[in-house]
């Protein structure tokens, strides 16, 4: 390895971080946009452009060996005395980030990098006779010892205790009260890093209590066309509806992986919320079906009244962009009767003080058109 590379990976984060995948991984760098937006942005945090962030993004798209492996080993190299304190979910994953971490950092090349870098291993991390380290905790258990200038905080919850309400609680607790207040200094960094897993998660409750985060949000298809800039001026774009990873993840897999978890999860996990993420997975908006007219026409045509939708047919239709063929629908009503109207407004204002899937009992009259289900 040159000096000129060696140089390189010293001060450019983003060469560093595919330096790491190499040095930690026997298999090809598959190199793509969206590595070059996280390491982006955790090279300002190294710069100390910025201390707050947020990194919302799907299972298996290497935020994790971003920002939990790469970025520290990187901090380290070129600030031995930096304290790095690194918040956990389940302990699972703070052996396996500290046994890469310890493996990367001792391997001749790194330290050819770094030739300063020589450390002792502690029982939970790593301890550099400078001064700095990197020291592993886990969500809701207790820990001691000195404060951070860096707190990462990475997969605090999992997606199978999201739905527990005591539990997140108890993550968002444990945030505010034993993380949160660890920095060295006003000057110190916070990174989240994770995917999100419920309406209520840790990263609703930190952009919901401190402004000053910034979140980068990556989704697994795009749902609309997305630009992104670069701090070195290249612009990226991703067109709606193209998945984030295609080498690793195909639109088909992530289209497969939606039908086998259902909506809840597959929102939070791999989109990063939006309008279907919620506990109820059983319907979506009231839409008005359009009549049908002509021959040929199929028999609900000829009905005009509110569907619900199971939210992951309507995931398939509007985000993976499927064609639908079933009824046609509207966002607005079709012409009606002064009285179809008075009806109309009636009934949704009595759906908007209850979620009864069934139509309410005032409303069903065999002589009205709308059905008394709203089912398909």
């Amino acid at each position: 390895m040159t000096e000129l590379i060696k140089e390189l990976y010293r001060s450019h984060f983003p060469s560093f971080t595919e330096f790491v995948y190499r040095e930690l991984h026997n298999e090809q760098w598959l190199a793509n946009w969206h590595i070059d937006v996280m390491a982006d942005e955790l090279a300002g945090i190294a710069k100390g452009e910025h201390g707050r962030l947020i990194l919302n993004a799907p299972p298996r798209s290497l935020k994790s060996f971003c920002g939990s492996i790469a970025l520290p080993a990187f901090l380290l190299g070129n600030d031995p005395k930096k304290q790095i304190l690194i918040v956990v979910g389940n302990p699972g994953l703070g052996i396996e980030l500290l046994a890469k971490l310890r493996r990367l950092m001792s391997s001749s090349r790194y330290r050819g990098i770094f030739p300063h870098v020589r450390f002792d291993q502690t029982a939970s991390g790593i301890a550099l006779p400078q001064g700095g380290a990197i020291r592993f905790a886990t969500i809701g258990h207790q820990f001691s010892g000195r404060g951070a200038d860096l707190i990462i905080v990475d997969d605090p919850l999992s997606p199978s205790h999201a739905k527990n309400e005591k539990r997140r609680a108890s993550v968002n607790k444990f945030y505010n009260s034993d993380v949160a207040t660890r920095l060295n200094s006003k000057g110190g960094a916070i990174l989240v890093i994770m995917q999100r897993v419920h309406p209520k998660d840790l990263t609703a409750h930190i952009l919901a209590n401190q402004p000053d985060f910034k979140q980068l949000v990556l989704s697994a298809i795009a749902r609309a066309d997305e630009t992104w800039k670069l701090s070195n001026g290249k612009v990226i774009r991703r067109a709606k509806f193209q998945a984030l990873h295609p080498e690793r993840e195909s639109w088909q897999q992530l289209l497969d992986t939606l039908r086998r978890i259902g909506s809840f999860q597959f929102c939070g996990q791999y989109l990063q919320g939006g309008a279907y993420f919620t506990e109820r997975e059983s319907e979506c908006d009231f839409f008005w079906e359009v009549r049908g007219s002509g021959p040929g026409s199929k028999p609900y045509e000829g009905i005009c009244g509110l569907i619900i939708i199971r939210y992951v047919d309507c995931i398939v239709h509007r985000i993976f962009g499927v064609a639908y063929d079933g009824p046609k629908m509207s966002r607005t009503m079709p012409e009606q009767s002064e009285e179809d109207e008075d009806y109309r407004i009636e009934y949704q204002a009595a759906l908007s003080k209850s979620h009864l899937i069934p139509m309410p009992e005032k409303f069903r009259f065999p002589e009205r058109k709308y059905p008394k289900y709203f089912l398909i």
